[in-house]
């Protein structure tokens, strides 16, 4: 059965009221549930209308995934199955295309958790994968604490689940841009000064610190932690095109890596990757240096997407969807490619379209297997929906709608319909690491 979370933010002169139901497709069985705004911490939204700033929710599965029949074969284990189910609980950070309202959903347990002030430009996600980054249209960041979290146990490990917080110290500067985390790393390319800044987030709940490396002239560019080195573009005064350069952890330069004009990164455990002007450039776990596929065709490559667990990637080179597997191939993507991703399996690649459909195809030959319509037709110049993925879920924005409409990945039938008094668009899910 479908479900629909309805959510709404009330303002008058004493603050905001966050106003939340969820309802199954028989409209006499919606609960409304209220909680009162608090811009430093979230309470958990309980479909019952109650409020606990501090109870960690159970969990409430959107739809009976292949996992469930195991976790109820576990014989009198009550407890190893409530573990593994919290295992899966993955959460939505959701930005507003038109208003500064910043959304945080509970996919797990179908619950709005919480909304915060804030014009999401960027959203990005550090090593550790709690925190988000909110970068604003006012080129300031918004650091929250998204409550997920992992304790090693002698038994194995722990999932704990919290409200969510906006914290108050937090990476800063000149023009914040692409922002990337590895291992204890994260690292923010600050585009108005053509500077680095590096923190691990551990000090995020204590007293922040983080250093600065020199990129060179301001510039659009980006970093990338990897192993105990950084990818840096750095731009010469006079020059036109930045350069990808190879630095040491204590921030000295180490060689330039043929990668010119870097445009977007994405890694995962196995791997990272950066689309180059000519080719991309991948950097696998326990190789010494990265490697620059190249390609005969002219054109940059962009906006690589990580495979959810090998070396694999997805990049865009102009109407061209590619993918990098042991060699970097490129087809015709299908028409007005709006946004791609893999699925959770990895076995497929998914690619919406300006027509409202998600396509998929095999990810390895990138042929297409079938297609079906999930938003309305988007015109051009309007805000554009957005394609995050989950574990089991697949989240669409749709802008125009004031919808996210959450997929069953398998089936892609629509389990759920977020629909929120704005205009969603950025969409950033997160999860407890594998």
């Amino acid at each position: 059965m479908q479900r629909r979370q309805m959510v709404g933010l009330l303002c008058g002169a004493g603050g905001c009221l966050l106003l939340a139901c969820g309802a199954q497709d028989n409209p006499a069985a919606s609960a409304p549930g209220t909680s009162s705004f608090d811009p430093s911490v979230i309470g958990e939204v309980e479909l019952d209308g109650s409020v606990d700033a501090g109870a960690v929710p159970g969990d409430g599965a959107l739809e009976a995934g292949p996992d469930a029949e195991l976790d109820a074969e576990l014989p009198g284990d009550d407890a190893q199955a409530q573990e593994s189910a919290d295992s899966r609980r993955e959460r939505l950070l959701i930005g507003d295309t038109q208003q500064p309202a910043l959304w945080v959903y509970d996919a797990t347990d179908s619950q709005l958790l919480g909304t915060f002030q804030g014009h999401a430009r960027r959203l990005a996600r550090g090593a550790t994968g709690r925190f988000g980054y909110v970068e604003q249209d006012n080129e300031t960041i918004l650091t929250l604490d998204m409550g997920l979290s992992q304790l090693p146990t002698s038994q194995g490990v722990h999932y704990q689940s919290a409200p969510v917080r906006l914290l108050a110290q937090g990476p800063s500067g000149s023009q914040p841009g692409a922002l990337h985390g590895h291992g204890s790393t994260t690292a923010l390319f600050l585009n108005g000064d053509g500077s680095v800044q590096l923190f691990d987030e551990s000090t995020l709940l204590g007293t922040f610190a983080s250093r600065t490396i020199d990129a060179g002239a301001p510039h659009a560019g980006l970093v990338v932690p990897w192993a105990d080195k950084l990818l840096i573009s750095t731009l010469s005064a006079g020059e036109a095109v930045a350069n990808l350069q190879l630095f040491g952890a204590s921030g000295q330069a180490q060689g330039p890596t043929g990668c010119s004009a870097p445009s977007g990164a994405d890694s995962n455990a196995q791997a990272v990757a950066i689309g180059c002007d000519r080719g991309v450039l991948r950097w696998r776990q326990g190789d010494a240096l990265p490697a620059l596929y190249t390609h005969a065709d002219a054109g940059r490559f962009s906006r690589p997407v990580a495979h959810p667990s090998g070396p694999s990637f997805l990049l865009q080179r102009g109407d061209d969807l590619c993918v990098l597997r042991d060699q970097l191939s490129c087809v015709p993507a299908p028409a007005q490619m709006l946004d791609f991703a893999f699925d959770p399996g990895g076995k497929r690649a998914l690619v919406l379209t300006r027509d409202g459909l998600l396509h998929s195809l095999d990810a390895r030959t990138l042929q297409e297997q079938a297609n079906f319509m999930v938003t309305g037709a988007v015109p051009t110049g309007a805000d554009e929906p957005v394609l995050a993925v989950g574990r089991q879920y697949l989240y669409v924005s749709e802008p125009a709608a004031g919808k996210v409409h959450v997929l069953h990945a398998a089936s892609a039938t629509v389990v759920q319909e977020i629909e929120l008094p704005g205009a969603p668009g950025p969409l950033l899910v997160f999860r407890y690491a594998e």
